[in-house]
């Protein structure tokens, strides 16, 4: 058990494929010793890689019963990986009240680290289901505890969520300067995600702020992170490019990116960059109210700010009014952690 902990706490993989790997070749074994009971919580960790599905569900009903035999922390660690799929699931009422349960039931004596860890993860998800403070309290209390512990990879990725939180409440300075002590130490972790994710995190911030020269200037330095299967905030550059006034280069930009694997939002936005550069208002109403219902559903928080960024701008430019009026309203929710008001087309 301590090995599988220690690996998922300092981001291990190979560590945590040994494991895997051990507990299919000693399954039978523990199935007949007292080890079964830990069998439970290996089995549960390593379902939360995939999604659930009703066996799954069914094996955490039966599992719960052995609950009560296990260390505060192993039941914690239960706990949470149990809510890790339901939040996978995208039940997010479900996933709060189990991680509220594992930091009511652990003790920290076993791990520490893994109160930060569950912190750190209902974090991310009241950032979607609350507020945008909350998270915020939450990671920096995550963030201590990985400092105790000298685990400097997971202070990093605490670093990576709290520049979001601080840039969604207007904080666009402390986030990039989180962001830039991420990528100053980019060659001393082998764990390349958290490079990526920051430098993904730092072009929504440049763009968030509006500083669009800053961000291409960013994103033409560190292109060769991208990855074409997951581009990340890379898809922002049509956007900057369209904010500059550049519409041919963002037309180009556009035709780059289309080579990718993109997420529907990010197709919706870029129709929604050439409606506004071909000057069709129908078009761009359709595509402006569609990709504000798709990013609501996602709860996908920074994309809905950066639209509602680029219709107050394309309104002022136009002259529209009533509909300038309606862009501010929708900008005011959502920085207020509010979805917006939806209209028909």
């Amino acid at each position: 058990m301590d090995k599988l902990f220690n690996a998922f706490a300092y981001r291990d993989y190979e560590a945590e494929g040994e494991v895997e790997k051990w507990i299919e070749q000693n399954r039978a074994y523990l199935r007949n010793s007292l080890a079964c009971l830990y069998l439970t919580v290996f089995e549960v960790y390593f379902y939360y890689r995939k999604p659930m599905d009703k066996e799954d569900v069914e094996k955490l009903k039966n599992a719960k019963d052995f609950i009560p035999y296990f260390s505060p922390d192993v039941r914690a660690f239960f706990l949470f990986c149990e809510g890790y799929m339901y939040q996978k699931g995208g039940d997010g009422q479900r996933t709060i009240e189990l991680y509220g349960d594992a930091l009511h039931q652990m003790d920290g004596w076993k791990w520490p680290q893994l109160e930060g860890i569950i912190k750190q993860n209902l974090a991310c998800l009241t950032y979607q289901e609350v507020s945008f403070y909350e998270p915020y309290e939450l990671i920096c209390q995550a963030e201590e505890l990985y400092l105790q512990e000298a685990n400097f990879l997971r202070v990093f990725n605490a670093w990576n969520n709290k520049a979001v939180y601080l840039a969604m409440t207007g904080n666009f300075k402390k986030s990039i300067v989180l962001l830039d002590k991420v990528l100053l130490n980019r060659r001393t972790f082998r764990d390349n995600l958290i490079c990526r994710q920051a430098v993904s995190n730092k072009i929504f911030v440049l763009t968030l702020s509006e500083q669009f020269m800053d961000a291409l200037e960013f994103i033409r330095q560190e292109k060769s992170e991208l990855n074409p299967r997951h581009p990340g905030n890379f898809i922002l550059e049509p956007y900057c490019l369209f904010r500059l006034g550049e519409n041919q280069k963002c037309l180009e930009a556009i035709k780059e990116y289309e080579n990718y694997q993109l997420c529907e939002e990010d197709e919706v936005l870029y129709a929604l960059l050439k409606a506004m550069i071909n000057q069709n208002s129908s078009r761009i109403e359709k595509m402006k109210n569609r990709m504000y219902l798709i990013c609501s559903r996602e709860k996908n928080w920074g994309m809905l700010a950066v639209l509602s960024l680029l219709m107050i701008d394309h309104y002022t430019k136009t002259g529209q009014t009533q509909l300038l009026v309606d862009a501010y309203e929708q900008k005011t929710r959502i920085f207020n952690h509010q979805l917006p008001v939806l209209h028909k087309n």
